[in-house]
């Protein structure tokens, strides 16, 4: 049985009362044996008396009385001022930085973390599932990276190399990402899917798939996700740039590889940057990009001037203790590109930002002044 603090407080004051009180009548019946002494001391027939009434009398009972008062002074003095006081430095030292980060396990820092979030919100099961929620999606990925930025550049197809429905149906962009990291795998690899449930299984992948997207095949003229889709254009890690290489299944879907250099995995932060060039619906109206990895100091750019967009509206959805900034460029109501971000604060995976517009065609004059407007 465990009892609560207050109540193991309670039984350790009922023991030391128990103590002072067994003390109290040593002291006094050893007094009173020492009044019987002291008279059999002073009695005229002492040397008449039998022996053991002599060692009776003998014996130092006022010193034993003596005794106990010392010991009861003592114990109440330990115990009410010398063992708090100890109590105290033991409870800061048990329950400091140190101890957590250098002596728990792992298993008794989850359940300290679970016992405080309990507390700190008044409610246990709001405070396990806040413990759970950290635990799964923050503490366990091994990798996170730090000021990141997205940059999706949405551009017109050129007609010299797509057919006129290609050009009609698709924007193009350019998938522009950077961040610094520290690099554990030796290889590198981004596919598509082409549907959701892939999608969120690629997440419990290992951290070597670096890139995914999805989008369903039957919406490409090409009815595969050929290098016609989507292609890897560079790769580079610290200015230098890598070789790519091209994965090919049986149903003529296209993967790209990148091998990291064995320089590169020193344990110590580079700084990566690449390029993918695809194709998104134009008719969706629609990009949403998401971020799959902790990220501190992160910001997403959409840039939508090389295109017939007339208006952008953007939907962030960012688990992050601040609010995101966002920010128009240039300053005026033709603004042609878009950022958002959140400057050193943590963004918790599973988070993302949607990009939706208005195509200029679509809309008739009065629509597009106050779309404007």
């Amino acid at each position: 049985m465990i009892f609560p603090v207050r109540d193991i407080r309670r039984i350790k004051s009922l023991k030391l009362l128990i103590a002072v009180l067994l003390l109290l009548i040593a002291w006094s019946a050893f007094s009173f044996m020492e009044h019987l002494a002291a008279t059999i001391r002073g009695s005229p027939d002492r040397d008449q008396l039998a022996w053991y009434v002599s060692i009776f009398a003998e014996t130092p009972w006022k010193s034993l009385a003596e005794a106990c008062v010392t010991t009861m002074v003592i114990a109440m003095v330990y115990e009410w001022w010398i063992r708090r006081e100890n109590e105290k430095e033991l409870h800061s030292r048990l329950f400091s930085a140190e101890i957590i980060l250098t002596t728990l396990s792992g298993d008794r820092v989850s359940m300290v973390l679970r016992r405080c979030l309990q507390r700190l919100t008044v409610d246990k099961q709001f405070g396990t599932e806040i413990a759970s929620f950290i635990e799964k999606r923050i503490l366990d990925h091994s990798e996170r990276r730090y000021n990141v930025k997205y940059t999706l550049i949405l551009y017109n197809l050129s007609r010299s190399e797509f057919s006129e429905d290609e050009c009609v149906h698709f924007f193009g962009v350019y998938y522009d990402h950077s961040y610094e990291k520290v690099f554990r795998e030796d290889q590198l690899f981004f596919v598509c899917v082409d549907d959701m449930d892939t999608y969120n299984k690629s997440f419990d992948l290992p951290q070597r798939l670096e890139w995914r997207w999805v989008t369903s095949r039957k919406r490409i003229y090409e009815r595969q996700f050929s290098a016609r889709f989507y292609t890897l254009n560079y790769f580079e890690i610290d200015g230098e740039r890598l070789e790519i290489g091209t994965l090919v299944d049986d149903n003529g879907d296209v993967a790209y590889r990148v091998d990291i250099p064995r320089k590169v995995l020193d344990g110590r932060r580079h700084r990566c940057s690449y390029r993918v060039a695809l194709k998104t619906e134009r008719y969706a109206h629609c990009l949403f990009t998401d971020v799959r990895v902790p990220c501190k100091g992160l910001t997403f750019a959409f840039d939508f001037s090389e295109t017939d967009i007339l208006h952008v509206n953007i939907f962030d959805a960012f688990t992050a203790r601040d609010i995101p900034t966002i920010k128009f460029l240039p300053r005026d109501e033709q603004f042609r590109r878009i950022e958002v971000g959140l400057d050193n604060e943590w963004v918790i995976p599973k988070s993302g930002v949607s990009f939706t517009w208005n195509l200029r065609h679509q809309l008739t004059d009065s629509a597009k002044r106050a779309t404007l407007s």
